[in-house]
């Protein structure tokens, strides 16, 4: 008699899928053509910061943005989040991993994909505690949206 570990269906790799887990949006998803992606915690303590940096590139929150809100240890899959109407996505504090990616990206880098361009940056706190790392996002939000 042979081992049961011998059997081809019992000597196979499990993984295990996350359960999908709503995520928080605020915004108007009809006209929305810019989608921010951030932790709760840093939107809520980062608010003024984040309003500031989308009213200098002249974006209209009201209007323009719809904001995805993930908790702490939570991730979610861009690609299936991104609707049609989306030109950009800015992602705060989340590395490739979080959004559900697999590239390589450089910080404060706009990259194209098919449909929309997406740019990761550090997150509101690190931003708001580094000038150096705030002066390199101005950067590239100023040669994407100030220059003609």
């Amino acid at each position: 008699m042979s081992n049961i570990l011998d059997i081809p269906m019992l000597n196979t790799d499990y993984y295990l899928i996350p359960e999908a887990q709503s995520i928080t949006t605020i915004g108007n998803k009809e006209t929305a053509t810019v989608a921010i992606v951030l932790r709760s915690e840093d939107h809520e303590l980062h608010s003024p910061l984040l309003h500031n940096i989308l009213k200098a590139i002249q974006i209209d929150v009201e209007k323009d943005v719809l904001f995805f809100l993930i908790e702490k240890g939570q991730s979610l899959h861009i690609s299936t989040q991104i609707k049609e109407g989306i030109e950009l996505v800015m992602c705060f504090g989340l590395g490739i991993k979080d959004i559900g990616m697999h590239a390589s990206f450089q910080a404060n880098t706009f990259y194209p994909t098919e449909t929309y361009k997406i740019m990761l940056t550090h997150s509101l706190a690190k931003l708001d505690a580094d000038k150096m790392k705030k002066k390199h996002l101005w950067t590239a939000l100023q040669n994407n949206f100030l220059k003609s």
